[in-house]
């Protein structure tokens, strides 16, 4: 606009210019992975896309994160969702001791003497587990000594009647809001684990691990409401005591990465660095495309596009789409200039590469030259790419007509 064209030439040509900048992305994009089911492949594709942010933690971390997105990918052919990756933060120890597991984690202790139950059967209410707390408030009149201790003689045989009802139906694990000191010492009679668990959120997962039904109410379940986990345990990571729902690996839907670190702003990091890393994951699987990378993409698009502008008859859009061109030739100079070296020689040496039909041809900042990107490995996601170039020119093109309306009212 301040060499003297209207901001109708440009929005114009812009338009034209992203059918056919996203055409030539298109023609860029021959490469898949061939099977995104095997371990091997996934880990080496998110090392290549979020690896070099945290090299540390990577080496380590992306193999369990591979193995729990591919398990979750698997499970009853379900589509993926981040939701069924979850970061348990525990402050203490290296994070190298950071692990994965097959299920949920409580971050507190059980609420009775029972600590471990194997093949349990869940049942989870919302509510106070007491059978004996009335809606509203009540007055007895004792006469004696002897009422008073048949009373309390006949709550607990209606408490025992009622948790017997239970252990009929094989509940050994229950959840609630809160417990009454009388039915936890019930409980530990029956050995029935009680988890005392007031997080509607935490609730969800649970139900969702062991495949159970929250009841509003206290009353005698059905068999379909009750769920099911292959091991409830009570384990100790440092000072913090958690409750691990540990499921078999072909039954669970949902899988929890411990995170252990010195400081809070390193499980921070981890936290960060798993679901960036998860949401990378279901990117791939809903769109496997990829295009060269380390700035060979971005240069042959420039190419193209100054080529397709030689075949343009207006002199206006000609000037237009060479501009548009110039754009993308910033991307390698960028990569150039944040390693802190100047780079004229090799942006004219990638230029003349691609003049010659080396179209993979990117920028090796370690060797200062150029590289293959399809031989060493070096891929960008065509999703990604796609919609950053799409909603750049959008945001363009926004900002112009908006221009073009305060100047049509002035």
């Amino acid at each position: 606009m301040t060499m003297g064209f209207h901001s109708y030439e440009i929005i114009k040509t812009f338009q034209k210019a992203e059918i056919v900048c996203l055409k030539i992305l298109n023609t860029l994009s021959n490469y898949r992975l061939k099977n995104l089911k095997t371990l091997k492949n996934v880990i080496s594709i998110l090392l290549i896309s979020v690896g070099f942010k945290c090299q540390n933690l990577a080496k380590h971390l992306i193999p369990q994160i591979a193995y729990a997105c591919l398990k979750i990918s698997s499970f009853k052919n379900q589509k993926f969702s981040q939701e069924s990756i979850r970061v348990v933060k525990i402050l203490g120890g290296p994070s190298s001791n950071t692990k994965t597991i097959a299920g949920t984690i409580l971050l507190k202790d059980s609420e009775n003497l029972v600590k471990i139950v194997k093949k349990a059967k869940i049942l989870m209410f919302t509510c106070l587990f007491d059978f004996l707390s009335p809606e509203t408030k009540t007055n007895v009149c004792f006469k004696n000594p002897r009422e008073i201790l048949s009373y309390e003689s006949n709550e607990k045989n209606l408490m025992r009647e009622k948790i017997n009802d239970f252990v009929l139906k094989g509940v050994n694990v229950i959840i609630a809001s809160d417990f009454n000191e009388e039915v936890l010492e019930i409980l530990n009679r029956y050995n029935i684990m009680a988890l005392k668990v007031q997080s509607k959120f935490e609730i969800q997962r649970i139900s969702v691990v062991t495949n159970s039904i929250v009841l509003t109410k206290l009353r005698t379940p059905d068999v379909d409401e009750i769920g099911y986990c292959e091991r409830v345990s009570v384990r100790s990571f440092g000072s913090q005591k958690v409750t691990v729902f540990h499921q078999e690996l072909e039954q669970s839907n949902m899988f929890s990465i411990i995170a252990r670190a010195n400081s809070n702003s390193i499980l921070d990091l981890i936290e960060r660095f798993v679901y960036k890393t998860a949401s990378i994951y279901k990117t791939i699987i809903r769109n496997n495309k990829f295009i060269p990378g380390a700035g060979a993409c971005e240069i042959e698009i420039s190419r193209r596009l100054k080529n397709f502008s030689k075949k343009l008859v207006s002199p206006t859009e000609n000037f237009i789409f060479k501009k548009f061109a110039d754009c993308f030739e910033i991307f390698p100079e960028i990569l150039i200039q944040n390693s802190k070296l100047k780079g004229s020689k090799l942006i004219s040496l990638l230029h003349t590469k691609h003049k010659n039909g080396e179209e993979t041809e990117g920028i090796d900042l370690e060797k200062f030259t150029t590289i293959c990107s399809k031989k060493s490995g070096v891929w960008d996601l065509f999703s990604c790419k796609f919609w950053a170039i799409k909603n750049s020119i959008d945001s363009a093109l926004t900002i112009l007509s908006i221009d073009q309306i305060i100047v049509s009212r002035e």
